[in-house]
C-alpha cells in the first residue's frame, strides 16, 4: 500500500504537467499517438526520486490543507 501512496505522492508533484485525453472526442486518437510512452524502466527511474516517507509526507500535507 505504501508504494501506491508513494507513486501517488510523486504524481501529485507532477500535477498540471499531464494532459487529460477525452477518449470520446474525435481527436483523441491523434493525441494518444503523439503521447510519450511510459516504460517500466521510466517508471522505475522516476520512483527513485520518491521519498522513503512519502505516505507520512502526504498525510502531513493533507492535514495542512485541511
Amino acid at each position: 500500500m505504501s508504494s501506491i501512496i508513494g507513486c501517488y505522492a510523486h504524481f501529485r508533484k507532477m500535477e498540471n504537467r499531464f494532459a487529460e485525453i477525452d477518449v470520446s472526442r474525435v481527436e483523441a486518437k491523434d493525441q494518444m499517438r503523439s503521447a510519450p510512452i511510459l516504460t517500466e524502466a521510466d517508471l522505475n527511474a522516476l520512483s527513485t526520486n520518491v521519498p522513503k516517507n512519502a505516505e507520512q509526507l502526504l498525510l502531513e500535507h493533507q492535514a495542512e490543507v485541511g
